[in-house]
C-alpha cells in the first residue's frame, strides 16, 4: 500500500465531494421538499451506485468504453430521458400548487427519488463518470493488487462522500427552516425541475 497516494486519495475524494454537483444540488433539495428522512434512500443510492461505478472503472470500464462507445451514448440518452420526464413532473407539481384553492398550505405530494433511481442516475452523471475514470487512472499506483486497489478506493469515496451527503443534507435542512414550511414548495419544485433540465443539457453536451 502506497501510503501517501492514498493520503492524497483521500483528499481527492474530499475536494471532489463536498464541492457542488448534481448528487449534492438533488440531495439538498430533496431534504428541502421531502425532509431528511425521506432522503435517505436517494443518499445512500448515490453510494451504492457510485461505488459500482468505481469498480466497474478500476477494473477497466475506461476500455470497455472505448471498444463499445455506443454504450456510454445509451446511458446518456436513457438517463437524460428519464430526467426529463421528472423534471417535467416536479413543474406539474408546482403547477397544481399554484392553482390549488383555499387557504390551506399546498401539500408536497411528490416524491424523492428512489434507492435504484439515485443509483442508476450515477452511470449518467458526468461528474460521477469524470472522477471516476480519473481516479482509476491517478491511483493506479496505490496498491500492487487490482482488487486491493478497487476495495480501497470504493471504501475511501464512501466514507468520505457519507459525511459530504450529510452536510448537503444539513444545508437543505437550514435552509427549509429559514423559508418557512408553508410558502417555499411550489418555488423549491420549480428549482428542482430548472436543476435537472440542466442535468440533462451536460449530460448531453458531455
Amino acid at each position: 500500500m502506497n501510503e501517501p497516494l492514498l493520503f492524497s486519495l483521500i483528499t481527492f475524494a474530499f475536494l471532489t465531494t463536498i464541492t457542488p454537483g448534481p448528487n449534492n444540488l438533488m440531495v439538498m433539495s430533496s431534504v428541502m421538499l421531502f425532509g431528511v428522512k425521506r432522503t435517505l434512500p436517494h443518499m445512500f443510492g448515490i453510494q451504492f451506485g457510485f461505488s459500482i461505478l468505481m469498480v466497474a472503472g478500476v477494473l477497466g470500464l475506461g476500455e470497455l468504453l472505448v471498444y463499445f462507445p455506443w454504450a456510454h451514448l445509451f446511458v446518456q440518452w436513457a438517463g437524460a430521458g428519464w430526467l426529463c420526464w421528472l423534471g417535467l413532473s416536479f413543474l406539474k407539481e408546482a403547477f397544481r400548487q399554484h392553482t390549488s384553492q383555499g387557504n390551506k398550505a399546498p401539500k408536497k405530494i411528490n416524491r424523492p427519488f428512489y434507492f435504484f433511481e439515485a443509483a442508476l442516475f450515477q452511470w449518467a452523471n458526468p461528474k460521477a463518470l469524470i472522477l471516476v475514470l480519473s481516479s482509476a487512472g491517478l491511483y493506479i499506483d496505490i496498491a500492487d493488487d487490482i482488487f486491493v486497489r478497487t476495495i480501497f478506493m470504493v471504501l475511501v469515496f464512501v466514507l468520505v462522500g457519507l459525511p459530504c451527503s450529510f452536510t448537503w443534507m444539513l444545508l437543505g435542512g437550514t435552509l427549509n427552516l429559514w423559508l418557512g414550511e408553508a410558502s417555499h414548495g411550489r418555488v423549491i419544485n420549480i428549482i428542482m425541475a430548472l436543476l435537472i433540465f440542466g442535468l440533462v443539457a451536460v449530460i448531453l453536451l458531455n
